[in-house]
């Protein structure tokens, strides 16, 4: 398709419709279809991943580079990536890390809140009599 745009414009006399035309298929071939290396900044490579990726603007096959260079691209003309809106982030709070089990023989564990606890089993307990009930209504 290219190479027909090319024999038209050379028919044409088109010079620079032509020069524009070659130099927007490097762009775009440099940008998109190069074989190249990541280059994500990760912790364990200061230099960047060295994964093959396939055009300066794309990552490698790893999620986390992909979303990375994603988001470089945009905060380069100043703007936040629209799609971080939609990306399921897990958390764990900082007191989940480093908790060990207690040991054998220790302290038994309490109720917290017996109140509220009662209260949902007896509500549970309440909820499946009525269900069982309803079942047995329904079917004679």
């Amino acid at each position: 398709m290219v190479a027909c745009a090319s024999l038209y414009l050379v028919s044409r006399g088109a010079w620079v419709a032509l020069g524009l035309l070659l130099l927007l298929v490097l762009i775009v071939w440099v940008g998109l279809f190069k074989q190249t290396a990541c280059d994500v900044e990760t912790k364990n490579a200061p230099d960047g991943c060295g994964n093959t990726a396939y055009g300066r603007l794309r990552a490698c096959h790893l999620r986390d580079h992909k979303r990375a260079k994603h988001d470089a691209l945009f905060a380069l003309f100043g703007l936040r990536n629209p799609t971080q809106a939609w990306r399921v982030r897990w958390t764990r709070s900082p007191s989940a890390y480093g908790r060990t089990a207690p040991a054998p023989g220790s302290t038994p564990s309490r109720v917290t809140n017996p109140l509220y606890d009662g209260a949902i089993l007896v509500a549970t307990i309440a909820g499946s009599v009525a269900t069982i009930i309803a079942l047995v209504l329904q079917f004679n």
